[in-house]
């Protein structure tokens, strides 16, 4: 079994408070909205540290929602036509180009997120950094659970370390709208809000092992939201190496889970965690605001 770093770290202003044995830790001394530099260093470690970092009990405005993200670096503004595809689903914090709100109404079967996937891994640059408040939450259910792909590397084999490490695996948001269109095909009413005909899609191929560009660490980097297959192979030929790999990413031992409450505000390092969004609360309202800071293309 593989253990996870070990934390030196003695922080002067925070509590931080592990989770988890393989990432995750929560904050719960610091007020978001009033940070200092030297506060703000602390927090940026303990993420690098941990992976997730959570708070809880934080009311903040908009604009303050908005300075706490920009302080981890540019904010990813939002093309219009994403909206086109799912409106009713997600669109913007009224004001706010670079915040999204993801509304999931009573009525709504399907959720935002609901497969493991790091945000946005199909395009050429995707974010370092996500960062999640919790809005309305439903009475229980609705979890998020992460998953630390340092680990998921590190405990393969040094031959699948070898034969991963010279790969590069097709990353598609055309897997989401194949699904929604299986999805009609049993239900023609499903995903009423989502445009097929508006889709604009984006493909990029990114190395199956990455390597952190902060924290110099290899982490497994395909996902069952994005990657459909490994280049130069077809996804028939794919698909049994990419199964063994989804279902080891998500191993119990590798992962944490959240329990929201309003207010509540995750932050993780989208280059080396997954995340899943549990459907799990039929017939309840839940919104969530989300910024994500712009990246770099995977190494």
């Amino acid at each position: 079994m593989v253990q996870p770093q070990t934390i030196q770290h003695d922080f002067k202003t925070l509590r931080v408070t592990p989770v988890a044995g393989a990432l995750g830790a929560e904050i719960n001394n610091v007020d978001l909205a009033a940070l200092d530099d030297k506060t703000f260093a602390e927090i940026y470690q303990a993420l690098l540290d941990h992976q997730v970092l959570f708070f809880r009990d934080q009311d903040l405005t908009p604009e303050q929602y908005r300075a706490f993200g920009q302080r981890f670096g540019t904010l990813k503004k939002f093309p219009p036509e994403l909206f086109t595809k799912i409106r009713g689903e997600a669109d913007y914090v009224a004001g706010f180009d670079d915040v999204m709100e993801f509304h999931k109404t009573k009525e709504a079967k399907e959720n935002v997120g609901g497969r493991w996937h790091a945000d946005l891994e199909h395009t050429d640059a995707p974010p370092k950094f996500t960062i999640l408040y919790g809005r309305l939450m439903p009475p229980a259910g609705g979890d998020t659970m992460f998953s630390n792909q340092y680990m998921s590397y590190e405990a393969l084999s040094d031959g699948m370390k070898e034969m991963l490490g010279k790969m590069n695996a097709e990353h598609t948001d055309i897997v989401f709208d194949e699904e929604v269109m299986l999805q009609r095909l049993r239900d023609p009413n499903a995903r009423p809000n989502y445009d097929l005909s508006q889709r604009k899609n984006t493909t990029n191929y990114h190395p199956v092992v990455c390597t952190h560009p902060e924290t110099k660490r290899k982490l497994l980097y395909v996902s069952t939201m994005y990657t459909t297959h490994f280049e130069d192979m077809t996804r028939e030929e794919s698909r049994g190496l990419l199964d063994y790999l989804f279902n080891h990413m998500a191993k119990p031992e590798f992962t944490c889970r959240f329990r929201w409450d309003e207010n509540s505000i995750a932050v993780w390092d989208n280059r080396c965690v997954q995340h899943y969004a549990l459907n799990d609360y039929p017939g309840e309202e839940r919104i969530m605001h989300r910024m994500t800071v712009e990246g770099d293309r995977p190494a």
